[in-house]
């Protein structure tokens, strides 16, 4: 499970700046291990859609960040005069919305598909595992899926 932790732990630090170094590393590392999950802070997510960016994160320690999402199919002009009839939306929109984090933050997503016709599913490539949860994220018509990912 360190591993694991680890291995996110890297990889998010990676993604969000130039080069770490490698006391950045321990330092991320020992955080995510030494923080009880019991006794972190519950905060709701704030996210965007493109081309807007959520807010830079200023806080110091980890937190559980809950989102919830709906899926829905809708028409969108996919160029001037082309709608496209069956676009497949979060939250109204496609692309998908924008959330930051930051490491050691354990996200809470509830997904829920609206869409009265189809199975809709995501998949992240910060989880790790088949498929990047997207087998855990599928759902039928008028389902709720819960993940949480350290």
């Amino acid at each position: 499970m360190r591993k694991l932790v680890f291995l996110c732990a890297t990889t998010l630090l990676a993604a969000c700046s130039a080069a770490p170094s490698i006391e950045d590393i321990t330092r991320a590392r020992t955080a995510l291990i030494a923080m009880p999950k019991a006794h972190m802070k519950v905060e709701q997510g704030v996210w965007t859609h493109a081309p807007q960016v959520p807010p830079s994160i200023t806080r110091r320690k980890p937190r559980i960040v809950e989102v919830r999402w709906h899926f829905k199919s809708a028409e969108r002009e996919i160029a001037p005069g082309v709608v496209y009839k069956d676009a497949w939306t979060i939250e109204g929109s496609v692309p998908g919305p924008m959330l930051r984090l930051r490491v050691g933050d354990v996200l809470r997503l509830h997904l829920t598909n609206d869409d009265p016709f189809m199975l809709h599913n995501l998949d992240f490539h910060a989880v790790l595992g088949p498929g990047g949860g997207g087998r855990q994220l599928s759902l039928n018509q008028g389902k709720l899926a819960f993940l949480k990912h350290v």
